[in-house]
This record gives structure tokens, sequence and C-alpha cells, in this order.
């Protein structure tokens, strides 16, 4: 006899493609932003990583006449990937359907809560990384000369113009993403000498800001991270907001145009493909026995740091 996968669920298109242009406008998340998506055929395997000394590695072009040219390629290291399943689901009893029809949308309501509730653990397992506990040597990490959130400091363009030449230091390759939380956008953009740098800047919107902003600081994009979680556990009396980016630092990395999985890169988020084909499925089946529906949001990932020389972190707190 057959398997019935209907009873797992069907995928809802329709939903997914609804809360993805809802988070697009929101600009909620940004950490597959930073780890980009990357689809791969298997749940876990190694897969290829292209090495610094690839990068910066010379080769022998000399050529005697009449002889064969010299050859090369690319030397990769292998490293493991293992993707997980996450998932969450949520109900919409039928008569709720009926009460709330003409008030709102409620079942793109109940797939948005478990979806944020799902991307928002993800976010936290990416930001984690923006530590000193993975960028743990002196030529990945560095303190900031004058604390960020001094009004007058004249060191937040010198601070990552310097980390920035310690990364192409050790790669040969532009740093070109700055990722910060909200708390440490505020500091810059109170910033004396970088409210002077932009004062011409016509547009409020963030878009031209945040281009100005990066043609100031010389990357070609800014991340800022938001939100925040509660820590304390389900039924406590008492909330611990916590933020998912911390204020602390400020990181600098390489963030690939494209999604080839050996492009120099700081981080990836590999997703088993055949199982999840982006990094959020919507699904739902009918459950009879509470005469609800059942939404159910899930992703088959694995989000890690590939190279952390392709990074660098700035402690904007603590100076040097």
């Amino acid at each position: 006899m057959g398997v019935d996968f209907s009873a797992y669920g069907t995928s809802r298109l329709d939903i997914g493609e609804a809360l993805k242009e809802y988070l697009v406008t929101q600009d909620t998340f940004i950490g597959t932003k930073l780890f980009p998506v990357t689809p791969v055929p298997r749940a876990a395997a190694k897969y290829p990583v292209i090495t610094r000394k690839s990068l910066t590695a010379r080769a022998e072009t000399l050529r005697a006449s009449r002889s064969a040219y010299n050859r090369t390629s690319w030397q990769t290291e292998d490293k493991d990937y293992s993707c997980q399943e996450n998932g969450l689901e949520g109900l919409l009893d039928a008569s709720e359907r009926a009460l709330y029809k003409n008030d709102f949308d409620a079942e793109a309501e109940t797939a948005n809560d478990i979806l944020i509730k799902l991307l928002r653990e993800q976010e936290i397992r990416i930001a984690a990384n923006m530590s000193e506990t993975v960028f743990d040597g002196s030529t990945v990490f560095t303190h900031c000369t004058a604390a960020w959130g001094t009004a007058t400091n004249k060191n937040i363009i010198k601070d990552v113009q310097s980390a920035r030449l310690k990364g192409f230091d050790l790669t040969g390759m532009e740093l070109n993403t700055l990722t910060v939380n909200r708390t440490t956008l505020n500091r810059i953009m109170l910033n004396d000498e970088i409210r002077d740098a932009i004062k011409y800047v016509q547009a409020a919107e963030w878009s031209v800001i945040s281009s100005a902003l990066a043609r100031i600081l010389g990357v070609d994009l800014i991340l800022v991270g938001g939100g925040v979680y509660d820590g304390k556990p389900e039924g406590a009396t008492a909330a611990s907001l916590t933020k998912i980016w911390p204020d602390k630092y400020a990181l600098l990395s390489i963030t690939p145009p494209g999604g080839s999985i050996i492009a120099p890169s700081l981080g990836r988020t590999f997703l088993w493909s055949d199982d999840s084909p982006q990094n959020v499925m919507v699904e739902s089946y009918e459950e009879s026995q509470t005469r609800s529906t059942v939404y159910r949001v899930r992703q088959f990932t694995d989000e890690q740091v590939i190279e952390k020389q392709f990074g660098q972190l700035i402690d904007v707190e603590a100076t040097s």
C-alpha cells in the first residue's frame, strides 16, 4: 500500500507569496542577507570552500618556446553542513474564521504569526555569530579608537576604514557589507562628522540616506538588524526583552553578489532544496477533530560561518 502524503499538508504558495511581500515591505529580518540562502541537493554533505590561499596564490606563468603552458586550478577546502528542520503550526477554528471574516484575514494573520516566530529564531541563530567567540583573533577583531556613542567622535569613518583595510590585507578582497543594529545606526547618524558628510542628501527615505552613508563608509550595503525577543520562559509574568542584534558590535563582511556555493562569503544559509525549495514553506491541512485548519511554516536549513577571515568585528564601545 502506498503512503498518503496528502495528510502531511498542502503547499500554500498563495499565503507564502503574500507573507513574503509583507516581510519585504517591513524589512524585518536581515539574517539571510548576511548569510545568503544557498540551495543544496542533500540534507548533509561536504561542500567546497574557496580558501584565502587560493585567492592570493601566485602562479608560474613563464613559458619557454615549444613547451606546454603551466596549469592552475581552484584550491578548495572541504567543509561540512548539516541541515535541520525547524517548523511551527497554528490553528484557525472554523468559528474564528466566521467570527473575524468581516474584520481581517484570519488565515493570513494566523500564518503571519507563526512565520514571524520561525524567522525570528533563524535570525537569532545567525545573529549569535556576531560575537568575539566567533571572531576570536586579533586579525578579525578590533576595538574602536573612540566609543561610537559620542556625537563629537571623529573616528567612526576611521574605524570602519581601518577594519576594511585589515580585511583586505587578509584576503585581497573588499569587505562590502556593514551590519549594525538600530542602536548603533542611531549612534552613527547622530555623529557630528557623519551628519556633516550627509547634510546635502535631499531625501529623507532610508534607501537614499543608506546609499549615501554606505559611500561615506566605503561599503556597498548597510544591513540594519532590528527585532527583539522575550528572554523569559513562557508563562513568566514579567518580560525580559533582548535585542537580536547586539549594541556592542558592528560587523564588516563579504557578501557575494550571486548564489554560487564557492563564491567567497562570510557565511551561508544552506537550504535543503529537495524538501524545502524556499527558505520558508507554508502549508495547511484540515484537522477534523478540532474543526480547524492547521497552518504550518517550516524550513530545512543550516546557518553557518564559512570563513571568519571574510569578516571584521568592531567593538564600538570598548576603545583600544
